[in-house]
C-alpha cells in the first residue's frame, strides 16, 4: 500500500515543477515562478506568454522592481477574494 503522505509529498513537488516559468530570462523567470506558486496555492490559472530575452537589456534588479511593482498593484484585490469569488 503507498503511503498518502509519500503522495502528498511527490504531489506538492509536480506543482513547484509545474509552477515552473522559462522565458528565458532568469530574473522574469523567478518573478513569474513565484507568482505562478502563489496563485496554484489561490486556486487562480495563471497563463503567461513571455519573451524574457527581449529583456537582456535590463539589469536584473530592475527587472524584479519593475515586475514585482506591476504584479503586486494589481494582484491586491485578489486578496480579498472569498471562497474562490471575488466580493465585489
Amino acid at each position: 500500500m503507498v503511503d498518502p503522505a509519500a503522495l502528498a509529498d511527490v504531489a506538492r513537488e509536480v506543482d513547484v515543477y509545474d509552477a515552473a516559468v522559462h522565458t528565458g530570462n532568469e530574473a522574469l523567470d523567478t518573478i513569474l515562478t513565484e507568482k505562478s506558486l502563489v496563485c496554484q496555492r489561490e486556486g487562480i490559472t495563471l497563463t503567461c506568454v513571455a519573451d524574457g530575452s527581449a529583456l537582456d537589456f535590463m539589469a536584473p534588479a530592475d527587472i524584479y522592481a519593475l515586475f514585482g511593482n506591476a504584479w503586486t498593484t494589481p494582484s491586491r484585490p485578489l486578496a480579498g477574494r472569498v471562497g474562490g469569488r471575488f466580493p465585489w
